[in-house]
């Protein structure tokens, strides 16, 4: 079940671990660099990685369906090393009183557009990432460990944006790896920048390219009914 395929949404596009173990997309464990934005520095933002030490992988999979329909694929887990989509926690609660077109999370991207709602609650949260997974929705991230690539003050970080580059031809072996087999067409990149849009186009030239905002604000045939306690609807 694509996401609502009515635009690539790309018009407005102007110039988000121990040892020397390779991770998946192909970059040493602890090597520098860190999606997201923000400010902070590359070596802070690792600091703060190492205090809770998410396991993303074993995270995930918890939630991940058993026939994958559509593929979300962001740019990397938050830059703080400390929450990330697949590992609710009392504090993954969304600010409702935000306007949804400024809430920038990728949370909030993905369930204000499947759902029409952010959760109030981990309860919630997690019945909110049951009924992606019972719909065959699955994310997935270019780099598989906190990367920050807009560092406050100073705009884009080269050296995030090359690690994020060197992933990208690797990214389908990862998925081979990982046994998630689904066709280009199925795939969905959420990206908040541009700046390697051309390259994930030669790798998967039949897919498809969101803005974060513009994915957030599009509601089509892939609308979801989820039971349970709603929250509270704020746009």
């Amino acid at each position: 079940m694509p996401a609502s395929p009515a635009s690539n949404c790309w018009s407005t596009c102007s110039a988000r671990g121990p040892g020397p173990r390779l991770l998946d997309d192909g970059v040493r464990a602890g090597a520098p660099g860190e999606g997201g934005e923000g400010g902070g520095g590359v070596r802070g933002s690792q600091r703060n990685a190492k205090k809770v030490r998410i396991n993303y992988l074993a995270e995930s999979k918890k939630y991940r369906p058993r026939k994958i329909r559509t593929l979300l694929v962001g740019e990397a887990p938050p830059p703080s090393g400390r929450t990330y989509f697949y590992f609710p926690t009392p504090t993954r609660a969304m600010n409702n009183k935000r306007p949804i077109r400024k809430d920038t999370s990728l949370p909030s991207t993905i369930f204000w557009h499947y759902f029409g709602e952010r959760p109030t609650s981990k309860e919630r949260y997690i019945q909110l990432l049951n009924c992606l997974k019972n719909k065959g929705i699955f994310l997935v991230d270019i780099v598989d460990r906190p990367l920050r690539v807009r560092i406050r003050g100073k705009g884009i970080d080269p050296n995030a944006l090359r690690i994020i580059k060197r992933a990208i031809p690797r990214l389908r072996t990862k998925l081979k790896r990982r046994k998630i087999n689904v066709q280009d067409k199925d795939i969905v990149f959420l990206l908040p920048r541009c700046n390697y849009k051309k390259r994930l186009e030669e790798e998967f030239p039949r897919s498809s390219y969101f803005r974060w905002i513009e994915f957030r604000l599009s509601r089509g045939t892939d609308r979801i009914r989820c039971p349970g306690q709603r929250a509270s609807r704020s746009g």
